[in-house]
């Protein structure tokens, strides 16, 4: 079921409609980008370190079974600007699927992103 959908997916694809279906990490993230998203949804888990510091789990870009610890300024930067100097800029709605993605989802709005949903978890 999972594989139609799939295939329905690229077959949109084709027309003009772009979807992105790969591993989160900081290079992937970046080749979303490329494609000029409209919509960005960010799904992994969010943790706080004994600072305080808000951190997203992604991927190991080299060892995809380990987690990099993605922390949310780091991520801000990213988001805000690539190598180029673009940001995001169609993108008109970002969710972040991730505990503790409340403060995140604000700095977002602030860049520029219209519509931003995150999540706010209290210890």
């Amino acid at each position: 079921m999972f594989d139609d959908a799939v295939k329905q997916l690229e077959e949109k694809g084709k027309g003009g409609r772009k979807y992105f279906k790969s591993h989160l990490n900081t290079q992937t993230l970046m080749q979303a980008n490329g494609m000029s998203p409209t919509v960005l949804i960010i799904n992994c888990h969010g943790e706080k370190n004994k600072k305080g510091e808000t951190f997203f789990c992604f991927e190991n870009e080299k060892f995809p079974s380990l987690v990099h610890n993605t922390y949310e300024k780091d991520l801000t930067i990213l988001l805000d600007k690539d190598k180029q100097g673009k940001r995001f800029v169609n993108v008109q709605l970002a969710i972040i699927s991730a505990c503790h993605s409340g403060e995140l989802a604000e700095i977002l709005h602030e860049i520029g992103i219209p519509s931003v949903v995150g999540i706010s978890a209290d210890d």
